[in-house]
């Protein structure tokens, strides 16, 4: 019986100490940056990608732009914590990606508004803004403006500052490599592209979801990122004219010679077949 108790105690220590192991907060995940006194821009290493997420102090609240995977909620939390006081008022989410809302949880059980495009999974949570067309989230210090498109995603929007002229477009844009399509298609991502550009100056800053080398660009990379793009589903779509099979496409020269240029082709030119696929789904 003695045994059997020392056993149990052993047992109850051990589960305790993991579950303090698993409680404790490391922001050391995290590249934290500046770029006023209103807007922090962080990262965190995923792999071969780093993914960029964001929080915006306002005058009374804070508006947090993506929430990382749920795993991270609480050190999230205690990133901006650890900067201000004032409160999580939204979390915004800019595709349709599990990790989106699955992230968000946390910080919605704990007060805030969960702000998506109009379908992106729509009984997620009660307290829900679901935005169908352009609006606008008045922080004082800063303005959002949130923006539906047709890029990446059926579920995709982009967020503007308007006060700091920086854009969020989450994976509708990566200026390391060429992004999927989704089921909208190449052409209507393109043309969401170009709706972005539009709204683009020599000053703005454009975040985009992940990034490899590059965490932002600017009108010219914005530019450059349609260029390539839209030169490789016109190229996709001619050689699928001559009936060549999605593989042939992949391996022919004239669609590396496009992107070798591009920071992620040695990580991605293995996966090229893929975004062929993708393109193909137009047709």
């Amino acid at each position: 019986m003695v045994l059997v108790k020392i056993i149990r105690v052993a047992f109850l220590v051990v589960i305790s100490l993991n579950l303090a192991i698993a409680d404790e907060i490391d922001l050391n995940l995290f590249d934290l940056k500046r770029l006023n006194d209103n807007v922090y821009v962080v990262s965190q290493d995923y792999g071969h990608s780093n993914i960029n997420f964001a929080f915006v102090i306002g005058e009374h609240d804070v508006a947090l732009i993506t929430s990382m995977m749920k795993d991270y909620s609480r050190h999230v939390q205690s990133l901006v914590q650890g900067i201000t006081e004032k409160k999580i008022e939204y979390v915004f989410a800019l595709d349709g990606d599990y990790y989106q809302y699955n992230g968000s949880r946390l910080f919605v059980e704990n007060g805030a508004t969960f702000v998506a495009r109009e379908n992106l999974i729509p009984d997620a949570f009660a307290n829900r803004i679901l935005v169908a067309s352009k609006r606008i989230f008045d922080l004082k210090y800063e303005v959002i403006e949130a923006t539906p498109t047709k890029a990446h995603t059926d579920d995709h929007m982009m967020l503007k500052l308007k006060k700091s002229n920086i854009i969020f477009a989450g994976d509708a844009v990566g200026f390391d490599w060429i992004v999927y399509s989704g089921k909208n298609g190449p052409l209507a991502h393109l043309d969401a592209l170009k709706s972005i550009l539009r709204d683009v100056d020599d000053e703005t800053k454009i975040f985009p979801g992940n990034w490899s080398a590059k965490q932002y660009g600017n009108k010219v990379d914005l530019e450059n990122l349609i260029g390539v793009y839209e030169e490789f589903v016109n190229q996709v779509f001619l050689l699928s004219k001559r009936n060549m099979k999605p593989e042939d496409i992949a391996a022919d020269e004239s669609i590396h010679s496009l992107l070798r240029h591009l920071n992620s082709y040695d990580f991605q030119k293995d996966y090229l077949v893929h975004y062929v696929k993708d393109v193909l789904s137009e047709k």
